[in-house]
């Protein structure tokens, strides 16, 4: 949970690093792409570990199958930012 709480500020410092604010919508921008699908792979992690913290008792049937969804969308918004740094990489090299 620490660590997914910790992967979440990292994700927001690096968009407000990017955006120079704190919250901008530029979906033109490569760079505003990337960081935006990471952020957004961030917070479905985030989402996951809340969803598999499991107190005392039964749990609900959804909730592991609902936290297993949030893994996998993480890691696609973690995939399509690494998809767009590599494009980002190669038009930077071609310029």
């Amino acid at each position: 949970m620490v660590g997914s709480l910790l992967f979440l500020v990292s994700g927001y410092l690096a968009f407000v690093e990017t955006s120079r604010r704190y919250w901008i919508w530029r979906p033109k921008s490569l760079a505003w792409q990337i960081v935006f699908a990471n952020l957004i792979g961030c917070v479905a992690f985030m989402i996951a570990a809340v969803l598999a913290y499991v107190p005392d008792g039964a749990e609900a049937w959804w909730i592991p199958v609902l936290a297993n969804i949030q893994l996998f969308a993480g890691a696609l918004g973690f995939l399509i930012g690494s998809v767009l740094a590599m494009r980002e990489s190669g038009s930077a090299a071609a310029g």
